[in-house]
């Protein structure tokens, strides 16, 4: 059975709408480069370390470990760094009362950079004998 007109206007107006919907994604279409790092650096890593002191704890250790805690924004790595004492009320802090926040730009920054950084390890040596416990929350904003 051979072509009728309306099945050939059909199959030209089918073909049309592929040929035209191709062109406009192809052309049109929000493109990726996934070998540009420009797309995973819209991210930020940030790093928080809730500390919990010993009830022992003098002011003046407190006072030389944030004074310590500040040394850590030597490493060029550590963005938008804060230390400070946990003031609320609430009652729901669960015995922890400072908090480190610093922001990295990718967590190899973070990982083999500023953990085995000189710095960070003295800060480390400073602080840890004088807490009763330490919680590291790490999450991409």
């Amino acid at each position: 059975m051979p072509f009728r007109n309306t099945d050939k206007v059909s199959f030209f107006m089918l073909f049309t709408f592929y040929v035209v919907t191709l062109f406009v994604g192809y052309y049109f279409y929000d493109k990726k480069d996934f070998s540009d790092d420009s797309n995973l650096s819209r991210y930020t890593l940030n790093h928080i370390v809730l500390l919990k002191f010993k009830d022992s704890i003098s002011n003046d250790t407190l006072k030389m470990i944030q004074n310590a805690s500040y040394k850590l924004q030597e490493i060029d790595e550590v963005k938008d760094f804060y230390y400070g004492k946990n003031i609320s009320l609430r009652g729901l802090d669960k015995g922890f009362t400072h908090i480190i926040t610093m922001k990295f730009k990718n967590s190899y920054d973070m990982d083999s950079i500023y953990l085995p950084h000189p710095i960070h390890k003295e800060f480390s040596a400073i602080f840890r004998p004088h807490t009763e416990d330490i919680l590291v929350y790490d999450y991409w904003d």
